[in-house]
């Protein structure tokens, strides 16, 4: 429902090249988070639902965002290196390194995948929620111009950082004990999310 009321906000403000602009970058920006996700969450998701104690899950959480940790550093150089190379457009340039940025934090913060392994569906649906209203808000108040394209694309991007935020204080006294993860487990949890992975990729690209 939300990105039909944004589209035509978006497309009456931006303009078609302008939003075009925007498209691109948040397809870009989507790309590179599924390399980030690697299918973590759904794999975390019914890890945490079949643990009981906070110890183990807290365990889980940390190994999960060090698996993110290492993904970004790994897919980061070749997206930002494709992107210069393919793309000539410096605002455009400009847009996607921005989102990439941000898409690295809020895949870090927006740990939903930890409530939904717990079951707290509601609790997730009214973060979305709540954030994507604020989103449509501030696109309606703040985009009105062809050259507000970073104001436009900062503003998309926010959802995830402000969901993350509710998110991540949600589960804090849950997660507040860091504990220790090798590579070794890193790894494991890799492998144990690859089909995942596949077959979420699969989907995109088609």
């Amino acid at each position: 429902m939300f990105p039909l009321l944004s589209l035509p906000i978006l497309t009456r403000s931006l303009g078609l090249e302008g939003y075009g602009k925007l498209a691109i970058t948040l397809a870009i920006a989507n790309i590179f988070s599924i390399f980030i996700d690697f299918g973590l969450p759904v794999s975390a998701a019914r890890q945490i639902a079949s643990k009981n104690l906070n110890e183990d899950i807290s365990r889980i959480y940390w190994q999960i965002q060090l698996s993110k940790l290492l993904l970004t550093s790994t897919f980061a150089i070749p997206f930002i290196l494709g992107t210069a190379i393919i793309i000539d457009n410096s605002d455009l340039q400009n847009g996607i390194f921005l989102a990439m940025l941000c898409s690295s934090l809020n895949n870090i913060l927006f740990s939903n995948w930890f409530l939904e392994g717990q079951q707290r569906f509601v609790l997730v649906s009214s973060i979305l929620i709540f954030c994507k209203t604020i989103q449509l808000i501030l696109l309606i108040i703040f985009v009105s111009t062809p050259n507000d394209y970073y104001t436009a694309l900062i503003i998309e991007l926010s959802f995830g950082t402000i969901a993350g935020i509710l998110v991540s204080s949600a589960i804090y006294k849950e997660i507040s004990s860091i504990k220790k993860s090798d590579l070794k487990n890193v790894f494991i949890q890799l492998k144990n999310a690859y089909p995942f992975f596949v077959m979420n990729i699969t989907i995109n690209l088609y």
